[in-house]
């Protein structure tokens, strides 16, 4: 009896421990979850190159990891509950990731592949990092506002509050604090460019994270 008693004791402890496993892992480790807070003419907006209709796409909707294609005169806003929001331009190509997760899938990339995007960034909450990836660089943020241009010129990181870490593809790092652009275009240094009154607007009409 006394040894049927200390297994059914121990198989129990193991299946609390095992659900405690599959509690954390995968119950709990998505921080939140992309959030549409506006959109301007949903029906030139394309995601995973499906366009929706007029109504498909409406605020408080949530995405999941897809390509947004906008065209001309459509944007939209997102929002990733408390760490970060967003707002793509017409004319312009992201790659949208999962949300950041506590243990599994801590590290995403939002990969800006054409136009312009701008970003407001409360820090890194929990540890986890969220890069903005382009063709030029890889961007760390921490607590950041900021826009990022993808075009013929090259790439162009405008930073207009807090911090950044540019880690460019040959590996070369770059670190930005302030107000300050920089410009990525062919093999060469990167060059200092001045903050525009555009760059200023985007991020003064993002909304909250």
């Amino acid at each position: 009896m006394r040894r049927g008693f200390a297994w059914t004791i121990g198989a129990s402890a193991a299946a609390m421990v095992l659900a405690a496993v599959v509690y954390v892992v995968g119950g709990t480790q998505r921080l939140s979850r992309w959030e549409v807070v506006e959109v301007r003419d949903p029906a030139r907006i394309q995601l995973n190159r499906c366009v929706f209709r007029s109504g498909g796409l409406r605020p408080g909707q949530e995405l999941g990891p897809t390509l947004i294609i906008t065209e001309r005169d459509s944007e939209l806003a997102l929002r990733l509950g408390g760490l970060l929001a967003l707002r793509l331009s017409p004319d312009s190509t992201l790659d949208l990731p999962p949300p950041p997760a506590r243990w599994i899938g801590r590290h995403r990339t939002l990969g800006v592949e054409r136009g312009e995007v701008a970003l407001t960034c409360g820090g890194r909450a929990l540890g986890d990092r969220l890069v903005v990836g382009t063709e030029a660089a890889e961007i760390g943020l921490d607590g950041a506002d900021m826009v990022v241009r993808c075009g013929a010129a090259g790439v162009d990181v405008i930073l207009l509050r807090g911090a950044a870490e540019l880690v460019t593809r040959d590996g070369h790092v770059h670190r930005l604090a302030g107000e300050v652009g920089m410009r990525f275009a062919g093999a060469g240094p990167p060059q200092i460019i001045p903050v525009d009154q555009r760059a200023r607007g985007l991020v003064a009409a993002l909304p909250d994270p």
